[in-house]
This record gives structure tokens, sequence and C-alpha cells, in this order.
């Protein structure tokens, strides 16, 4: 077999298993989606609602491109929150925003509604603290607002560049590994190069 052959070969086998991988991950993500979104339901009709609050969580997490259960379950917590008041309101909006930030990758699913939620948090963070310390100044009620502005806008979100060259370092350095083991040495150079791109890529994302 030619060392062209031999490199197709490779590529397909590499291509279906990435596709299958694809395809069983969503899979499960799905069935794990459908699970938990039913559980939150359920609690949500016993009026548990912080377990509620956390089986929606979990559907959140699991994130589905297109997947019916993620504005589902985002519309289900948010429904719980509208219920609630004082702390467990902030605690509920809280949790949806993080949420929304940890399913970040190349998008930012929900951007409008995470803008949104950002604006009422500030506003009860607002109320919340000025209520705790009987402040009742306006202007000192706008420099408090400002103040939970700049706490709750900041994100520590993962750079969204050094996120995409993570899978990208990672698939190269394999790569290359498997070329340097089936056709010499020269290839564990770029094998090399790739490691220390992944590395770096870790560190800065």
């Amino acid at each position: 077999m030619s060392k062209i052959s031999f490199v197709k070969e490779l590529f397909f086998v590499l291509l279906v298993l990435v596709i299958f991988s694809t395809v069983f991950l969503i899979w499960k993500n799905i069935n794990i989606q459908r699970e938990f979104y039913e559980k939150g339901v359920v609690y949500k009709n016993e009026n548990r609602l912080i377990l509620a609050i956390d089986s929606f969580e979990k559907v959140l997490l699991a994130y589905v491109p297109f997947s019916p259960y993620n504005i589902k379950s985002f519309n289900e917590i948010m429904k719980i929150c509208k219920r609630l008041d004082s702390y467990e309101k902030l605690y509920c909006l809280e949790t949806l925003k993080t949420d929304i930030f940890q399913i970040q990758s190349f998008y930012q699913p929900f951007e409008e509604e995470k803008n949104k939620l950002t604006e009422e948090i500030i506003l009860l963070r607002t109320n919340l603290y000025a209520e705790d310390f009987k402040i009742s100044n306006l202007k000192d009620i706008e420099k408090l607002k400002d103040t939970m502005r700049e706490i709750t806008t900041k994100e520590f979100s993962p750079n969204k560049f050094w996120g995409f060259i993570v899978p990208v370092s990672l698939l190269g350095w394999i790569s290359f590994t498997i070329a340097g083991i089936w056709f010499g040495k020269k290839y564990f150079i770029g094998a090399f190069a790739f490691f220390v791109l992944w590395i770096i890529a870790l560190y800065m994302a």
C-alpha cells in the first residue's frame, strides 16, 4: 500500500470517528436534557423550586445547538425567577446568567437574554443593598447602581480566539504524532509545535 493510499484511508477512518463521536455526543446530551427537563417540570409542579432550578440548569449546561430543550429550560427558569423575591430571586437570575456564560463557545447563545438578565440583576442588587443598609438618597443610590454595574458586567468568560485554537491545536498534535509514527521522525517537529500551541491556548483561554 502506498503512503498516499494509507493517508487517504487514515483520513477516512478519522473522519468517520469524528462524525460518530459527534453524533453520539449529541444523542447523549439530548437524552440528558430530556431527563433533567422532565425532572424539573415535576419539581416545579411540586413547588420544589430550588430543585427545579437545578434540574433546568443541568439541561442548559448540556447545551445542544437547536435542541428545543434549551429555550424551554431557559423559559422555565425565568418563570420561576418571577415567582421569587429578594435574594432567592437574585440567586435564580445569577444562576441563569452563569449557565449562559458556561455554554459559550465560538458564539454566545442567548446573547440578548444575557444582556437583559444583567440589567435586571444590577437593579435587583442595587435595591437589595439599598434596603439592607437603609440607603434612600437618590445620588447615593445612583452611585451604588454604578458600582453594581461595574461588578456585574465584569466578565470572566474564555477568550473566543484561544478557545477555538484549543481543539484545533489538539487535533494537530494528534495528527502529526500519528504521521510521525508512520512516516518518519520529521513529523514529530510539527507534533511538538502543536503541543506547545495547545498548552499556550489552554493557558490563554
